[in-house]
């Protein structure tokens, strides 16, 4: 329904007209130039279904983030309320559409001031970044926060620079919000320190926001009686200030039934390992998707350890290995054996990745689109852990997983690893029986290679081609010119390796390699190998044992021509 009245049109036109000077002037008088003409661009659209689209184009959420001083949601409203009259009439005529918009950077404080006029009484969607050295905009927020916090829908704030600001989120963190679905604050360090200091904090909302559905806040103390927030389904704390123990942080979560997403980056404290951990409650969380961790090992442990999430559930896991906490680590590979073999049984994503070092392990596979759930974890040992000893271990956690869905690895080694490691990872690559395409350094194609012949006696040591019997395609990353020899002599050992074992390599792709280009023809024993580099703004390619030049392909002439369309 359209609410507001047409003639708003004439009285807010001058301060529009006067208050966007900072906003795209180019773009502004071309839009006013349209509306001088009164053909409406789409006679027969109906107001409600224009409307409609207005609604869609008005949301703050696609706005980018590297830009917080401007809603491209709220420009892109404003133009199409300029197109002509009557889109101008439908858009002021709602009040919703402008309640959406709120943006507490764009333009100046009068302009600021005509879009919270626009609004009504319509719930609102507050956005962007305040800077306490800007008193316009800190008087714009302190208003809005101190006034209109009862029908704030979403309200999503980055606070820097102000240290005053803390005061009024404290205030409206106390109140009711009956109305509130999104709640998103990051606040500076330097002020949330001296502002939760005492504890005197109280709690989320005064334990009444029966909308809210998605939390997120960075370098705050968690608050809440999560009994009255039973509807929340993304949960997320960043630098938890007064940090939570595990205990109440697993309280808290038994209560959220409905949880979907849940983010925790330094949040909750570590339990103290003379604590048995049937001390905790075991939680099932059946609607979980998505879990996000960078906490040290044993909080990430023992976390872990007393979720169940839906099978299925990503898994983000970033943390350290402390000697001390060299114990959890059988606690942390059952738990990341059960989230990985749910992950792997669900997802269709065709590409794992795995890089192997001394003291470190990560084993990720990020499906297409940033937002995504992907499945990523990241083990940091340090060197008093011991080098290797930790990341094999984990390493077993993926013992059970399928995957035959996997088709491409990325497969990086940073050290030349010793028969330990040698045996470790080959166990791992034996798991993936239907990858076609390998991305790696010629550090990772060395660590392929069998460092003996099997024997009955030490069947451990497996050769590359039982471990990936289908591979087709092999891409090497980061050659170096002064290792040309050493280069050379393991590829031609691997695709050596390969051919005996009858399953012959169909194409090699090398990156950054015009060395290799006076050496192709050691390569003419593997006929049919097709060889393919880019150099020059080139692509050259050379089939092995043809007898054939090197073909060069220029990348310009593979790119369709605009407008060249066959009949």
């Amino acid at each position: 329904m359209l609410t507001d009245a047409v003639n708003t049109t004439h009285s807010s036109s001058h301060v529009e007209q006067t208050s966007l000077k900072d906003i795209d002037d180019a773009s502004r008088s071309s839009s006013w130039i349209v509306q001088q003409n009164a053909h409406t661009p789409s006679p027969n659209l109906l107001p409600e279904l224009l409307l409609e689209i207005f609604l869609i184009n008005a949301n703050m959420d696609n706005d980018d983030p590297n830009f917080p001083k401007v809603s491209f949601a709220q420009i892109t409203t404003r133009h199409c309320s300029s197109v002509c009259r009557f889109w101008r009439e439908v858009a002021l005529g709602s009040s919703s559409l402008w309640g959406r918009l709120l943006h507490v950077r764009q333009g100046n404080q009068e302009w600021r001031q005509t879009m919270l006029h626009r609004s009504g009484a319509s719930p609102l969607c507050v956005q962007g970044r305040v800077n306490g050295s800007d008193a316009g905009c800190t008087a714009f927020i302190s208003a809005v926060l101190a006034n209109e916090w009862p029908r704030i829908r979403v309200f999503r704030v980055i606070f820097r620079l102000a240290a005053l600001f803390p005061t009024h989120i404290w205030e409206c963190i106390r109140r009711p919000a009956p109305l509130l679905e999104s709640f998103e604050v990051d606040i500076d360090p330097h002020i949330s320190t001296a502002a939760t200091a005492g504890g005197t904090q109280p709690r989320f909302f005064d334990d009444h926001a029966p909308n809210l559905r998605k939390l997120i806040v960075k370098r705050m103390t968690v608050s809440i009686n999560a009994s009255c927030f039973s509807n929340i389904q993304e949960f997320s704390v960043t630098y938890g200030i007064n940090r939570l123990s595990l205990t109440e942080l697993l309280e808290i979560l038994a209560k959220l039934p409905i949880l979907e997403s849940l983010s925790l980056r330094k949040a909750f404290l570590s339990p103290t390992p003379a604590l048995s951990s049937s001390r905790y409650p075991y939680i099932t969380l059946p609607r979980l998707r998505k879990l996000t961790l960078h906490q040290d090992f044993r909080g990430c442990a023992a976390l872990l350890d007393h979720i169940f999430p839906e099978e299925g559930c990503s898994l983000e896991l970033t943390t350290p290995l402390e000697r001390g906490a060299i114990t959890d680590l059988p606690t942390m590979q059952n738990a990341v054996s059960r989230y990985s073999r749910g992950w792997f049984q669900k997802t269709t994503c065709p590409e794992l990745g795995l890089s192997l070092m001394r003291t470190s392990l990560r084993v990720w596979n990020i499906p297409a689109g940033d937002l995504a759930p992907s499945f990523d974890v990241d083990l940091h040992c340090s060197e008093d852990t011991g080098p290797i000893a930790p990341v094999l271990t984990l390493m077993k956690a993926f013992s059970e997983c399928r995957f035959d869905r996997i088709d491409s690895l990325i497969f990086t080694v940073h050290y030349f690893p010793d028969s330990e490691s040698v045996v470790s990872l080959q166990a791992f690559l034996a798991l993936l029986p239907a990858v076609e395409v390998l991305v790696t350094d010629i550090t990772g194609v060395h660590a392929l290679l069998p460092a003996k012949a099997p024997t009955q006696s030490s069947p451990d040591d497996l050769p590359c081609h039982l471990l990936l019997p289908v591979l087709r395609t092999l891409k090497i990353r980061r050659l170096s010119p002064n290792r040309d020899e050493f280069v050379l002599g393991v590829l031609l050992s691997f695709l050596g390796m390969r051919a005996d074992a009858q399953a012959p390599l169909q194409s090699l792709e090398l990156v950054m390699c015009p060395f290799l280009q006076e050496k192709l023809t050691k390569l003419d024993q593997f006929v049919g190998l097709n060889v393919r580099w880019q150099a020059g703004g080139n692509i050259h390619q050379y089939v092995c044992g043809s007898g054939g030049d090197i073909c060069k392909i220029s990348l310009t002439e593979r790119q369709p021509k605009a407008g060249n369309t066959s009949d």
